[in-house]
């Protein structure tokens, strides 16, 4: 609720203006519902869908369904985005025949104000105007560009539903199970250089709330990543073995922060899953020093990358 008038703003202020902008109300406790009723009052183009508490997934999936136009761009309720986003993005996915064209964001504060102390999130550039999503995912793993934020792109809504490309409910991590999904399904990609979505930092958000770390890893690990790993089991070896390795990166760095829950829970981190997949040397040791010891895990991942910087 604080932060929505903020969002319908910056949507109400868009250059493009023949959109559809499809509010979900997911059960929100607070004044939000009566608000969005409010603005679909106010302006014909808002369309309100009222449903009961499903978390983020749900809601996303409900706007997908409800919408009737060409494209989907998801924007949170407490972010915002550039006056120009539709128009720009639009018109790269119109001249390019793109089924998703790729975005960039920044970082903003709770007042608004751009987020000096984090780097934008962007996409490293195309070599070509145009590539396929395997092509386009493997290229930003290998350049360390790969970011699974789902609003930073827009969507050819048909090529979502054809291919039934909807997003787990249930989970906390639902854009990294469902960017792997996108990409390697789509045979078009298109990229702009505009940070375009403001993506707002607060502290009260469920990706910074330390209560959730514990249940987003378990998520990770019992959903995410046998999802992605299944996704790109068939895709050239390649590409696997990269994905592989950024998850495999992940799940290390996670589990570091979190030492001292799995060192008395290890059974929950599936290390048979990610002694399968480790690729290499290096990365069958660090599993392998899992098993061991999580503690001991975590002094040495600390001190190796404190030797790094």
């Amino acid at each position: 609720e604080k932060y929505l008038e903020d969002c319908m703003q910056s949507l109400f202020a868009q250059t493009y203006q023949t959109l559809q902008i499809i509010l979900v109300d997911d059960g929100s406790p607070d004044r939000c519902p009566e608000l969005c009723d409010a603005y679909a009052a106010r302006d014909k183009r808002v369309k309100v869908v009222h449903q009961k508490n499903g978390g983020l997934s749900k809601a996303r999936n409900a706007g997908i369904k409800a919408a009737d136009g060409k494209y989907i761009l998801f924007v949170d309720a407490d972010d915002t985005i550039l006056p120009n986003s539709c128009e720009v993005l639009v018109e790269q996915a119109e001249a390019s025949a793109a089924e998703i064209v790729a975005g960039n964001s920044c970082w903003i504060d709770e007042t608004g104000n751009e987020e000096e102390a984090c780097r934008d999130v962007c996409w490293h550039p195309m070599e070509t105007p145009t590539s396929d999503g395997q092509t386009f995912l493997l290229s930003q793993l290998m350049h360390g560009t790969y970011s699974a934020i789902a609003p930073q792109n827009l969507y050819n809504r048909q090529f979502l539903l054809e291919n039934s490309l909807f997003f787990v409910a249930g989970i906390l991590q639902e854009d990294e199970e469902w960017m792997p999904r996108v990409l390697c399904k789509a045979k078009c990609v298109a990229q702009i250089e505009l940070p375009f979505y403001l993506y707002r930092l607060r502290g009260s958000s469920i990706m910074r709330n330390d209560e959730f770390a514990v249940r987003r890893q378990r998520d990770f690990i019992d959903t995410v990543a046998p999802s992605v790993a299944k996704t790109v089991v068939q895709v050239r070896p390649e590409l696997r073995k990269e994905m592989m390795h950024n998850l495999l990166r992940k799940f290390l760095t996670d589990l570091c922060e979190l030492q001292i829950y799995y060192s008395r829970h290890k059974q929950e981190l599936n290390l048979p899953f990610w002694r399968e997949n480790a690729f290499n040397g290096k990365t069958k040791f660090w599993v392998w020093l899992v098993q061991l010891d999580v503690r001991l895990f975590s002094f040495v991942w600390r001190l190796r990358a404190k030797a790094k910087r």
